[in-house]
């Protein structure tokens, strides 16, 4: 038997996706794995992140069309790498499911969420989002190394399900507690 729980704020305020699953909560050793990889090319991390999360991800990833949490390209180009992208190809080595890369994209440049507030963070996000290109699946999974408030994967549920997508889960990595 499987029992679904959700919040009071979620039952209040449904947000736009249907499933939300983390892997780990965002606390150490899994917060410094992610920092190192994200901001210190650290590369060896997210190996580990990607070794540590691939039995659950290969059941969730059956059902629908992957897609990676997008960065905007003024991030990417500060960063050097786009840190979803790269996720998204150690993890299709483990586990075979498919992806998309270039259907969805971050067309507005945001200030880091970083010490924001939920309701700064959804206010951040509004309109970040862009589909470009028909998802010709029913079930998108959107794939995220961190969920914080989750107002970056709603807004982009949000999109997704305005484009005709049916049902949104959201992988991610970690999740705050």
């Amino acid at each position: 038997m499987s029992i679904t729980k959700v919040c009071g704020k979620c039952q209040n305020a449904p947000p736009y996706y249907d499933h939300i699953h983390a892997n780990f909560w965002y606390q150490s050793p899994i917060d410094k794995l992610i920092s190192g990889y994200k901001y210190f090319n650290q590369w060896e991390n997210a190996q580990t992140l990607i070794g540590l999360s691939t039995n659950a991800f290969s059941e969730i990833s059956k059902t629908g069309l992957v897609i990676p949490m997008p960065s905007h390209p003024a991030r990417v180009r500060q960063r050097g790498f786009n840190a979803g992208f790269e996720l998204i190809k150690l993890l299709h080595k483990q586990v075979k499911f498919d992806y998309e890369l270039d259907s969805v994209f971050r067309t507005k440049y945001t200030e880091t969420q970083t010490g924001k507030i939920k309701s700064q963070r959804s206010k951040n996000v509004r309109g970040a989002f862009t589909v470009v290109k028909q998802l010709n699946n029913d079930h998108v999974i959107i794939f995220d190394d961190v969920v914080t408030t989750s107002a970056s994967v709603n807004e982009l549920s949000r999109c997704l399900k305005k484009s005709g997508v049916k049902r949104v889960t959201v992988c991610a990595i970690a999740r705050t507690i």
